[in-house]
């Protein structure tokens, strides 16, 4: 009996130990794992951001510790530059160097500009005069600023992609100049470099101009005709008074001009002078007309037409006395 009891006792203590027992074997077979490595990454140029195993850990320059022992899988990541990736191995507990030279994307660029020898700024740099080329600038958005005096700044914003070859131009505004002129009698036609610029001016009227040399010239019928020069200057602020006097008889408008009298005994007689619009009644006095040869034809009902080659000769008058004779009848046919 006391050997049953015996027997029992043993097998329950057995089946109660043998789990445990168990329990020892499995975390003998547990590896151990050693988070005692160390990497020192630096950057050319600093500021690469660092992501270990796929988790972010800042930028460069930058030490990681407590890494475990073994490989790892490192990016570094510039904008503008080549991605790098690579795998470390840490061996043991000692810091693992990483010195890594980031290589720039990066694009070509020519500025043009109109006239030539434009200042280019890039981000507030000054960089060289146009015409000008740019090689391997790095891969991202400038902001571009163009000057040349006496013309407007030009500003643009450039963006710079991997190998591409950017061309920009530009033609440049000048600045303006500004003149105000006074002006007697009111209705004067303005001409700009022999172009009508205002049939009929107001007394008072404000020009913006370009830099540079200008002929203006004032016109107004039964006045005579006044030219200046003026030189336009940048920023530059100038006033000027014209007061045109009226034409004296018999004195030309211009010193390129010449008058014309035609006169006739006949009444009705009219006058038409080629190159020149509309019809004139006779007499005609003191009629400006530039310089040159001109072709004059005199009418009248019943009257036969006088044709005559005429020359208008500087500051000189033309005299034609007109005597047209009557229109032949079918009879002074038969009779002549």
């Amino acid at each position: 009996m006391e050997f049953l009891i015996f027997r029992y006792l043993l097998l329950i203590t057995l089946l109660i130990s043998y789990p445990k027992s168990n329990q020892i074997e499995k975390n003998k077979l547990l590896p151990l794992k050693f988070t005692s490595g160390k990497m020192m990454i630096k950057t050319e140029p600093e500021g690469a951001k660092i992501d270990l195993n796929g988790i972010y850990q800042g930028q460069s320059p930058m030490l990681i510790k407590n890494l475990e022992i073994g490989a790892h899988n490192l990016t570094l990541y510039y904008p503008g530059y080549e991605k790098i990736d690579k795998i470390i191995i840490l061996e043991d507990s000692t810091i693992f160097k990483i010195d890594e030279y980031l290589i720039a994307k990066t694009g070509n660029l020519r500025v043009l500009s109109e006239p030539i020898g434009a200042k280019v700024f890039i981000d507030n740099l000054f960089i060289n005069y146009t015409p000008m080329d740019i090689s391997e600038l790095l891969v991202k958005k400038y902001y571009l600023r163009l000057e040349l005096e006496s013309y407007e700044s030009v500003y643009d914003e450039i963006d710079i992609k991997e190998n591409s070859r950017l061309t920009k131009s530009y033609t440049l505004e000048s600045k303006l100049g500004a003149i105000r002129i006074y002006m007697r009698p009111e209705g004067i036609k303005l001409k700009i470099n022999k172009k009508t610029f205002l049939e009929s001016c107001p007394k008072i009227i404000n020009l913006d101009l370009k830099e540079g040399r200008y002929e203006l010239e004032f016109i107004k019928p039964g006045y005579l005709s006044l030219k200046r020069d003026i030189s336009i200057k940048p920023n530059e602020n100038q006033s000027m008074k014209i007061l045109l006097k009226k034409t004296p008889i018999g004195i030309p408008k211009s010193i390129a001009y010449g008058l014309l009298n035609v006169s006739s005994k006949d009444k009705g007689v009219k006058l038409k002078i080629k190159g020149i619009r509309g019809e004139f009644d006779l007499p005609l006095d003191y009629y400006d007309l530039e310089e040159g040869d001109y072709k004059i034809i005199l009418y009248a009902k019943g009257k036969q037409k006088e044709v005559h080659d005429i020359k208008i000769e500087r500051q000189r008058t033309t005299i034609i006395k007109a005597n047209l004779k009557p229109k032949k009848r079918i009879l002074d046919f038969l009779f002549d």
